[in-house]
């Protein structure tokens, strides 16, 4: 029985494949999405080729989650790097326009006629290195997340640095006891303002008011008519 190579293009909201055989001759093609439960069904396609092989354009980039479920079900993954893939898409027909299905299809044809690509495996000792790497960036970013905190004067968890808590202690204990009563802040005296005399302003004499009978009598002069004085003769 021929051996099946069935060619995965991974993107971000589907992932299309196609089967050929070794005699290069379509067995199938499909379209999935990326969830988990069509990530599931991927599997199940591919059960009706007892000898088949999967390849994976990018299996350490963007097709890295495929790839690591497929190994998860017991698969056998190939690594089709990008290039190699595009080199193919360029010189098939379809004028090396780029589609999904035109993708898979140079993947497909690649793991084919190639017999050099690298097999993907689950290294042990890769996997504890990568989960102590993550571990150390999340430490790094909480202690960042901490050093932020006391700088800006909020604390760690919400509460104030060690100096400011203490007098902020001291201020709120201070006076209490059994019969400690609450008492509200006194407002400030009022202090008198600087005497104008020490800043060397002399004050103007304040100006008497205008009564009504000064205005009257001011109205009354402007209103009579002059008199003429008779010239004194000597």
């Amino acid at each position: 029985m021929d051996r099946v190579v069935i060619g995965a293009g991974p993107h971000k909201l589907s992932v299309t494949i196609e089967a050929r055989d070794n005699r290069e001759i379509l067995r199938a093609t499909g379209q999935f999405g990326t969830d988990a439960r069509s990530c599931r069904q991927l599997p199940g396609v591919a059960r009706q080729w007892p000898e088949r092989i999967w390849a994976v354009e990018g299996a350490n980039g963007i097709g890295r989650p495929l790839a690591r479920r497929l190994l998860a079900s017991g698969e056998q993954v190939l690594d089709v790097p990008a290039k190699l893939a595009a080199r193919a898409r360029v010189f098939d027909t379809g004028q090396g326009r780029k589609t999904d299905a035109a993708d898979a299809h140079a993947i497909v044809m690649v793991a084919l006629r190639d017999k050099g690509l690298r097999e993907v495996r689950v290294n042990p000792e890769l996997m504890v290195l990568r989960m102590l790497c993550d571990r150390r960036d999340e430490l790094s970013r909480a202690r960042n997340q901490g050093l932020n905190r006391l700088h800006s004067g909020g604390g760690i968890g919400g509460c104030a640095p060690p100096g400011r808590q203490a007098q902020g202690d001291e201020s709120r204990t201070q006076g209490r006891g059994p019969g400690h009563r609450v008492t509200l802040p006194q407002p400030l005296p009022e202090t008198a303002p600087p005497d104008r005399r020490q800043r060397g302003v002399v004050e103007e004499p304040p100006a008497f008011p205008a009564t009504r009978r000064t205005v009257a009598s001011a109205i009354r002069a402007r209103r009579e008519p002059r008199t003429e004085c008779p010239a004194m003769t000597l």
